[in-house]
């Protein structure tokens, strides 16, 4: 496509950025929610959620700096806030021992399935290196879950 034909539906670079954010934010929406239904236990809610996650940032770009620009930020808040509270419960629920620190560790397990999977998304040399990262990723933070006190 050329650029003369993107600026017939974009009037500039910035409302291109800001649809494609939409998009993303759409995307892990979509997805996050998918695993939210589907997660049975707290490692298939990890695994699901990192699927999502991975999948929504599939393609770095400039568009994510746009997320706050767009007024896609409360969605975004949302949307962790949701995570964290079903990571929490499902914590709670296979592992009731850990209902007074469960939502620190749903923070300690969003930021490495979320944050490093995309880091390292972004960074790996191929789709088969990410993947590996992604399954080492998921594997310790479930054994860190399954083997706290």
């Amino acid at each position: 496509m050329s650029v003369g034909s993107l600026y017939e539906y974009f009037p500039n670079k910035q409302a291109l950025l800001a649809t494609l954010a939409e998009r993303h934010v759409l995307e892990a929406e979509t997805g996050i929610a998918r695993a939210l239904a589907e997660g049975d236990s707290i490692r298939g809610l990890l695994t699901g959620l990192q699927a999502a996650i991975a999948a929504s940032h599939r393609y770095p770009s400039q568009a994510l700096e746009f997320v706050a620009d767009a007024g896609l930020d409360a969605r975004v808040g949302e949307l962790r806030q949701r995570v964290l509270g079903a990571i929490e419960t499902s914590l709670e629920r296979e592992r009731p021992e850990l209902a007074p620190r469960s939502r620190e560790l749903a923070r300690v397990a969003l930021g490495t399935i979320g944050t490093l999977t995309s880091q390292m998304t972004y960074t790996a040399e191929d789709e088969i290196v990410a993947k590996a990262y992604a399954e080492a990723l998921l594997d310790m933070t479930a054994r860190y879950l399954e083997q706290h006190e």
